[in-house]
């Protein structure tokens, strides 16, 4: 029995082993050819200290802690320093062409974080934010490149299909979210200056945008219904390894029923100005650090130290 079961086994990889050495030089080029047109991508920034040297131990500032609550009170940015993850793993179609799939979670390193905001009263309180992890809806995403390079500018973007795949969302009964992320770039004139911006337009769609849960409700449920964006950059490459960068990120949204109005839009987020340089450690590889302050609550406490680490595999 062990000889006829060792026969089979014998048999069966030489039958494999045939089938592979069978397969065309063509179709071996096609296969690898597919391999390599994978690409992985994972980032990591560290959102750290801020100026403020009063700050609670642990606290920093965080624009995407920022917004207006549901009475349309300012939030404070106040929150503890943050690793915030991007995984993406995509696929090059063509050199115009490529799709990715990305997911990214962020982590709060620091316990019980106080920060201030108005009540239900519109009295001042401080409350905690608490440390933990937890991750954002994932995306997929078709980027164009060059859909319009000539002598003066290049134009491409990032189109994208975002899943309501957190507890959060599908709580909310959000439907699905699509956008587009456009870039333009201008040639400069001058050795290493490049300048430009890029921006993102996102609509959600939910079940109910607006609602009032209770009849003794006096403010409604409005849930972000839209998210626009606009960042405008300008950079210096001093060396093959550093570069200088600078940015400014302006931001806002629309939420629940405002969506109908095309003239309604909010603040949203905190708007911000960041400065500082990037540094090419090897291939794939590159870090990075800048100092971002708001420009909306210009204050030493709104302002922070941010770390960035990105790899690339091929």
């Amino acid at each position: 029995m062990k000889l006829t079961l060792l026969g089979l086994v014998l048999i069966s990889t030489s039958a494999l082993a045939s089938n592979i050495s069978q397969v065309s030089p063509d179709t071996k080029v096609k296969l690898k050819n597919f391999g390599n047109n994978f690409n992985f991508y994972y980032g990591l920034q560290y959102i750290g200290p801020s100026l403020d040297t009063s700050a609670q131990e642990g606290a920093t500032y965080n624009r995407f802690k920022t917004g207006q609550d549901y009475k349309n009170d300012n939030i404070s940015g106040i929150a503890s320093t943050q690793l915030y993850h991007t995984t993406k793993l995509g696929y090059y179609i063509n050199p115009t062409y490529s799709v990715s799939y990305t997911y990214t979670f962020q982590e709060e390193l620091n316990d019980e974080i106080e920060y201030e905001g108005k009540d239900f009263s519109g009295n001042t309180q401080t409350y905690l934010r608490y440390k933990g992890i937890s991750d954002n809806n994932k995306r997929i995403n078709l980027q164009v490149n060059n859909i319009i390079n000539n002598k003066t500018f290049y134009f491409g973007s990032t189109f994208f299909y975002e899943l309501p795949s957190t507890v959060g969302s599908e709580r909310n009964d959000m439907y699905y979210g699509v956008g587009i992320a456009p870039s333009v770039g201008f040639y400069s004139d001058v050795a290493g200056l490049s300048y430009g911006f890029s921006g993102e337009i996102q609509r959600d769609f939910y079940k109910k945008q607006e609602y009032f849960a209770y009849e003794t409700d006096v403010y409604p449920t409005r849930y972000q219904t839209l998210k626009v964006n606009f960042n405008p950059y300008l950079n210096y490459q001093l060396n093959d390894v550093v570069t200088l960068k600078s940015s400014l990120n302006f931001d806002w949204d629309k939420k629940g029923d405002e969506i109908n109005d095309i003239k309604k839009f909010n603040a949203n987020m905190d708007d911000v100005v960041n400065v500082g340089a990037s540094y090419n450690i090897d291939f794939g590889v590159n870090a990075g650090t800048s100092l971002q302050a708001s420009i909306t609550d210009p204050r030493i406490e709104n302002t922070t130290i941010l770390l960035d680490l990105g790899i690339t595999v091929y």
